[in-house]
């Protein structure tokens, strides 16, 4: 059993996958296996991976029949991962050499389900990489409490997870979101509150045309994806017995996502917004010391 599966969802990323696959078979930890999903994509992508997986048979290739999005090709190769820890590597962005090496001695000495680590951004159209990291992590144990979990990035991409802490509740990505990472977020941390953050940037993340950061940026955001996730989140937490304690992690996390696409700081405008959703949502009656705002 290898002690890492990389996940690398494949979609028409003929000009960057080279990197991304050479980053991983150069990394100064060896034990691993990296589990390509093929989503269909119509451009040269995987004839490269091909190339690779002839060489190096820690690459294994899953095909879906039709394209099926990025969340679903996570699915697909967690259902088939044998590692002990899981990493989550975008096919356009790529990994430091010593990323492995470090999460497995963190993982050995922290004892923890999870690991957190920073990124560097790198900026396509310039080929510049940004001087400060993308998060300023404070290194350390951390716990997300309802009140700051909402806080926090959620993206898979700058997390590494055991394997068992995952199939434990039988987790896995929501299909057909936009940001497909936030559900998956939240439950996992609710259901594993502690984790571990170091400051080490291991991902080298690749800001370009398309990329997600750069459309939370934009400001393309989804309305319906978002009641979709508060829907979908409100029900799992009443399922565990813990919504009253998570209803403040909603307001925030709307807060947040209308922040984003309206371009909006944390103001009164902000708040009113926020409720206006929640009444939309028909369950305001959770919300009603918040109505005078």
């Amino acid at each position: 059993m290898p002690i890492f599966s990389i996940i690398v969802p494949v979609y028409n990323v003929e000009k960057y996958v080279a990197q991304c696959i050479e980053s991983i078979l150069n990394q100064a930890f060896s034990d691993y296996e990296i589990l390509v999903v093929d989503d269909c994509g119509n451009d040269d992508s995987m004839k490269i991976v091909k190339k690779y997986a002839k060489k190096d048979s820690r690459i294994k290739i899953f095909k879906h029949t039709k394209n099926r999005g990025l969340a679903a090709a996570r699915n697909t190769a967690l259902k088939n991962a044998q590692g002990k820890y899981i990493v989550c590597l975008d096919s356009d962005d790529w990994m430091d050499k010593h990323c492995l090496n470090i999460l497995y001695n963190e993982f050995k000495q922290q004892k923890t389900t999870s690991i957190w680590f920073n990124a560097q951004k790198y900026y396509e159209e310039t080929k510049t990489f940004e001087k400060k990291p993308m998060y300023n992590n404070e290194t350390g144990l951390k716990i997300l409490e309802p009140e700051n979990i909402a806080s926090f990035s959620d993206f898979s991409w700058i997390k590494a997870y055991t394997r068992d802490s995952i199939q434990q509740y039988n987790l896995n990505w929501p299909v057909g979101l936009t940001f497909e990472d936030g559900e998956f977020f939240f439950k996992y941390f609710t259901l594993h509150p502690k984790t571990y953050f170091i400051n080490d940037c291991l991902i080298y993340y690749r800001y370009r045309e398309g990329s997600i950061v750069r459309e939370a940026d934009s400001g393309n955001v989804q309305m319906e994806h978002l009641y979709k996730t508060i829907t979908d989140l409100r029900q799992f937490w009443i399922k565990n017995g813990v919504y009253e304690k998570y209803k403040i992690t909603i307001l925030k996390l709307i807060q947040n996502r209308i922040r984003m696409m309206k371009n909006l700081k944390y103001t009164q405008e902000n708040i009113k917004l926020s409720l206006d959703f929640l009444r939309e949502l028909k369950y305001p009656e959770d919300f009603d010391n918040q109505r005078n705002v």
